[in-house]
């Protein structure tokens, strides 16, 4: 940023429930000087990652703990006892939670939902943190919450009509040769093309949309189910008032992507 005062977020307080998601922001919002309250499961390892990132920023790190510590514990001693379960621990959770957000009643809370899960602990993973996320927007001892999501680039999209139109003229203007694979990839149905243009959605105002089919299959329907509890609760909150973030965020090569072999190839 050019405006220095725009890498400055030591007001900002957000909740990321799944701290040490490889797509997560949290390196940068300890680089930032943000106040972290991070949620993730109790593992030594994971905590002892998060804790040295936050020393190596300027941001603040507010965790929770299964047991009270001195203050002069060290950083080995607290990640032994740092962490819960989001799945296991959801009503818990939530409890510490609205502990820490009532200690900053004065501040504005920002939830990022990060957490992952193979298969179909994605879902329940996913409904774990939405139970949450509805609680905090319910409570309405305070503002109303902030919200951050990152949706995934292969699901079925909304995109501009310019963006349908453009991808119908380079099928039109595409070469022969590309024809051609197309053609004999038609044989299999595992590798199969289909046109990315589809027909027009008209609402029932009469008002036309595009949409973009990107679902990936391989991913499974756990997958699609997961990122659309996210979608749904993004839209409801912000029908309810709150301010909501849910880019579309890039493809990327992460341990539980390539955990996939199909992917990994």
């Amino acid at each position: 940023a050019q405006n220095p005062g725009w890498r400055d977020l030591s007001d900002l307080h957000i909740c990321m429930l799944g701290a040490s998601s490889a797509m997560g922001p949290f390196p940068l919002l300890m680089n930032m000087g943000a106040n972290v309250i991070a949620v993730d499961i109790d593992r030594a390892g994971i905590w002892e990652k998060l804790i040295k990132t936050a020393k190596e920023g300027c941001g603040t790190l507010i965790l929770p703990t299964k047991e009270k510590l001195g203050a002069n514990a060290s950083d080995e001693e607290v990640a032994k006892v740092a962490g819960c379960n989001l799945l296991t621990e959801t009503p818990e959770v939530y409890s510490w939670l609205a502990s820490v957000r009532k200690e900053r009643a004065n501040k504005q809370l920002c939830v990022g939902a990060y957490a992952y899960l193979d298969a179909d602990k994605f879902v329940m993973i996913s409904c774990a943190m939405d139970a949450i996320i509805e609680k905090l927007i319910a409570d309405t001892q305070f503002p109303k919450p902030a919200l951050a999501y990152l949706c995934t680039p292969t699901d079925f999209h909304v995109c501009p009509a310019t963006a349908r139109d453009a991808a119908m003229d380079n099928l039109r203007k595409s070469p022969t040769w590309l024809s051609l694979i197309a053609s004999l990839l038609s044989f299999s149905p595992k590798l199969a093309l289909k046109r990315n243009a589809r027909k027009l959605v008209t609402a029932e105002d009469g008002t036309q949309f595009a949409v973009v089919d990107a679902l990936v299959k391989e991913q499974g329907p756990n997958y699609a189910l997961a990122k659309r509890l996210q979608h749904w609760r993004a839209m409801t909150s912000r029908e309810q008032g709150c301010v909501v973030s849910t880019n579309v965020a890039p493809s990327t090569a992460t341990a539980s992507v390539v955990s996939n072999r199909l992917f990994a190839l």
